[in-house]
């Protein structure tokens, strides 16, 4: 028996006896991580498949193609996040804490993270312009 395998079925047990002794609560969280090493058995199977290893050769071997792609798609999805944040925020109001569109409703970037939501659903998908968020024409 190797390791993986030993680390696949032991959170199943050591589930049960922690909730026998009722701490199971408190350890919850690191029962969980044990859980996620039965996926790694998976991997195991690829040295039986002559495809799927071909398919991961070909994925390392385009690794430098790959990073250059991931280097472009977090480049643009910053640009539009800060451009986006920047163009629709509206103004500051202290009393709410919050950004005022011209209209008085508040603006739903609330900040560069949280107007990356915008970016990557707009970047990853097709989005009809009925449901764009943005009120302004350069948005």
């Amino acid at each position: 028996m190797n390791v993986i395998d030993l680390l696949s079925f032991a959170p199943f047990y050591l589930e049960m006896l922690l909730y026998v002794m009722g701490l199971y609560n408190e350890i919850q969280h690191v029962l969980s991580f044990l859980k996620m090493a039965r996926l790694f058995r998976l991997l195991r199977l690829m040295r039986y498949s002559d495809k799927l290893t071909l398919i991961f050769r070909a994925i390392y071997q385009s690794r430098d193609i790959l990073a250059s792609i991931a280097l472009f798609v977090s480049s643009a999805i910053m640009i539009s996040s800060a451009l986006m944040y920047y163009l629709e925020r509206g103004d500051y109001d202290p009393v709410r804490n919050v950004h005022v569109r011209s209209d008085g409703t508040t603006s739903p970037y609330e900040s560069i993270p949280a107007s990356m939501f915008w970016s990557v659903s707009v970047l990853a998908t097709y989005v009809d312009m009925d449901m764009c968020v943005s009120c302004r024409f350069q948005g």
